[in-house]
């Protein structure tokens, strides 16, 4: 039914970054931990149970990036892929960019244990086989006391973000 597609259609979008280039990927993989983890600060600070991938202490950002790949992304991709063939474009990104984290993990659960744990340094769109799996950017810190904005690239729209 047409209505069923066009909601699968949209939720797709919703969760399709890890479908896209590695550097649209990370750019908005980033922005989505720091909120989550923002959002884990503030549940410890009221003392409530942190939820689940929201705590920058126990969350491995290169696993949590394949699990969201494995369990909600591919399956989904897979199927769409089914009905639209082009979409195969999106679940060639979906493997590459599983690659590009799977590289990453143990480094990264070094640093989440050193409490150093970051995004990776990304020097271009190339393909993700050959990005570095230790070059990591700035330290995913907590918000300082006073709130402050996240610089937003220009992109056509001024309300909507867009990628750099």
């Amino acid at each position: 039914d047409r209505s069923l597609i066009l909601n699968v259609a949209v939720h797709a979008c919703d969760i399709s970054n890890p479908a896209k280039s590695i550097s649209t990927y990370v750019y908005w993989a980033e922005r989505a931990m720091t909120e989550f983890f923002a959002q884990g600060d503030r549940e410890k600070e009221l003392g409530i149970p942190v939820s689940m991938f929201m705590d920058r202490a126990t969350t491995n950002i290169a696993k949590c990036q394949i699990g969201f790949i494995d369990i909600i992304v591919s399956p989904l991709f897979s199927q769409l892929q089914q009905v639209l063939p082009r979409v195969e474009a999106a679940t060639k990104c979906l493997d590459s960019n599983k690659r590009f984290w799977a590289r990453r993990v143990d480094h990264m659960e070094t640093e989440m244990t050193k409490g150093t744990q970051a995004f990776p340094i990304l020097h271009s769109d190339q393909d993700p086989d050959q990005q570095s799996p230790t070059a990591s950017a700035a330290q995913i810190r907590p918000p300082p006391d006073e709130p402050r904005q996240i610089p937003v690239p220009p992109g056509p729209n001024p309300q909507e973000p867009q990628p750099p």
